[in-house]
């Protein structure tokens, strides 16, 4: 067990070095587990049986590491948002971070690494010890990175030996407008659905902690900031306007709409745009049946040959 010197001493070297909260990145599919659960290391969430139920990103050969290291029982943190691997996970999920409390690091057991947990050469302690096996100043450099070591000691990772519970989160923090709306959509539907425990107000008390902070994220990476959703109903036909706002994108981006109908059984339907980077809305005709016949709307954005991306669910009305 860490003593209060040691404690007060990890706080103040990471105060010392401008470092306001540890972030973890995951895929905003996962956020209802998120706040029902807390964050669970994945040896946990493969007891429990719910590994094949969540998008983690990872694959049998970072298991295979994440077991050799000892990491497989733990939850990693960085010092830093912005992180190589964060880069590319942009262009596979739909990724949030979590801010969470730095006293994180004054728990018991907590391991420092030094770059990458999964690493050869990597260096790690517990407490005091590791933490000062850590670059700061690699850690605050932005890209690009002056040289290669920078950008691998940048990755230094907190590995948290136990489950995290939502009150240890400073804020949930998301890329854009409509990022946020579709987790809020998410958590309003788990707490509808949910029996709550004592825990309600801890449950409720997450929606203050929902926030937009494109500071986090890569900025060349297409994403949805906005939309707005008119459903203008006439005689003749059925037009829906899809408002979408598009920054930093590289060439075109391909749109995919996908209808869903509640009903059990009933496949949905799906059709893809392409627009391009001048655009800023996108007009399509659809069916009244359509209309009729599915209630909500699923947004897909594609950039390159990446996987298509849900940025964001709405309820369909007709606009009077």
């Amino acid at each position: 067990m860490q003593d209060l010197s040691s404690n007060q001493k990890i706080l103040s070297l990471i105060r010392k070095n401008r470092i306001n909260h540890l972030y973890h990145f995951t895929d905003i599919y996962n956020l209802p587990t998120i706040v029902k659960y807390g964050l669970l290391p994945k040896s946990i969430l493969e007891e429990r049986g719910f590994l094949d139920k969540v998008v983690t990103g990872g694959n049998p050969r970072s298991k295979e590491l994440d077991v050799r290291y000892d990491n497989w029982n733990k939850i990693s943190f960085s010092l830093c948002p912005k992180l190589p691997m964060a880069y590319y996970r942009e262009m596979e999920m739909h990724i949030f971070y979590i801010k969470a409390k730095i006293e994180l690091c004054t728990v018991d057991e907590v391991v420092f690494v030094d770059r990458n947990a999964t690493a050869n050469d990597q260096k790690r302690g517990f407490g005091l010890m590791g933490l000062e096996l850590l670059d700061f100043e690699a850690i605050r450099s932005d890209h690009p990175y002056p040289n290669k070591i920078v950008k691998i000691k940048k990755q230094a990772e907190v590995l948290i030996p136990r489950p995290v519970d939502i009150d240890w989160f400073d804020a949930l923090s998301f890329r854009s407008k409509s990022s946020l709306c579709y987790a809020r959509h998410r958590l309003e539907n788990l707490i509808k659905h949910l029996q709550l425990d004592n825990r309600h107000k801890s449950i409720q008390g997450i929606f203050e902690k929902l926030e937009v902070d494109e500071s986090l994220f890569c900025g060349s990476h297409a994403y949805i900031e906005r939309h707005e959703i008119k459903l203008i109903k006439s005689e003749a036909s059925q037009d829906l306007i899809l408002e979408l706002r598009i920054r930093e994108i590289s060439g075109n981006v391909e749109i995919i709409l996908e209808f869903q109908n509640q009903k059990p059984n009933m496949p949905s339907l799906k059709d893809s745009y392409e627009l391009s980077r001048t655009a800023s809305s996108l007009k399509v005709s659809i069916k009244k049946e359509c209309v009729e016949n599915y209630q909500i709307l699923d947004v897909f954005l594609r950039q390159g040959i990446g996987k298509p991306i849900l940025q964001f669910r709405e309820k369909l009305r007709i606009s009077q």
